[in-house]
């Protein structure tokens, strides 16, 4: 349920909350933190994830490229 937070008269914000308007605010301000929080994590782990396939990639390349400089030597 969303909560129409200006008044029709003048377009000013309201002051009158009740307690459950309040509390409604504020889970619902906890859920999209929560979610917020959940989508980080998800693009952290993503970005942990290829920085490990490519530092491997990396050290594969770097390995051919040291064994063909030996063999041209």
């Amino acid at each position: 349920m969303a909560i129409d937070s200006y008044t029709e008269e003048d377009g000013q914000p309201r002051m009158d909350y009740t307690q459950q308007e309040i509390e409604q605010m504020l889970f619902d301000m906890q859920v999209r933190a929560a979610k917020t929080e959940k989508k980080m994590m998800s693009h952290k782990f993503k970005q942990e994830n290829f920085a490990r396939q490519e530092a491997t990639v990396n050290r594969n390349l770097d390995d051919t490229l040291t064994k063909l400089t030996q063999a041209i030597h």
